[in-house]
């Protein structure tokens, strides 16, 4: 509140509905950074099988890190392509997937080369995609779980959850 207060008292926008706008938007921004610090934390978590030490522990939320940023510019990326034509459809029209094929996905994260070409995933084609609880592929999960129905005939997308470092 007395950051509100101070962005009244100081803020240079012509309203006061301005003003809380843009406070909204500064408050959103910081809880999108605790949720992806948080996200962090679970994913280093989720990949202790022992006793780790402060070295692991930093060396896998740094690792975390590094990788919600490639997706933070992924999706910045997504919003400003030059020909129109967004990378995970580029990605899967190089694939030339065809009907019956089977596809290892290794650390499948949010599943976004399959949610952005959910309608152009061929019948009897089949994912299994790789990751460990705690990370985005949480979120793909329960994507499929509520949308698998709407696969072509035969198709399906699995998450299984494991330690690929190990």
């Amino acid at each position: 509140m007395e950051e509100i207060k101070t962005n009244l008292e100081n803020d240079d926008l012509s309203s006061i509905k301005e003003i809380l706008e843009n406070q909204l938007e500064m408050m959103n921004q910081k809880i999108y950074e605790l949720k992806k610090s948080a996200g962090c934390i679970k994913s280093a978590l989720a990949r202790f099988d022992e006793n780790p030490d402060w070295d692991d522990s930093a060396d896998i939320i740094k690792k975390m890190e590094m990788s919600q940023g490639a997706d933070e510019r992924r999706w910045y990326a997504a919003d400003h392509t030059a020909d129109g034509i967004e990378w995970y459809e580029k990605i899967f029209n190089s694939m030339s997937f065809k009907e019956s094929d089977t596809v290892l996905d290794l650390g499948c994260s949010y599943g976004l080369l399959w949610r952005r070409n959910w309608k152009r995933i061929p019948s009897n084609f089949s994912v299994e995609g790789y990751d460990i609880h705690g990370n985005w592929a949480d979120n793909l999960y329960e994507y499929l779980n509520e949308n698998r129905a709407s696969l072509l005939k035969g198709s399906d997308i699995q998450v299984i959850f494991s330690n690929l470092e190990n």
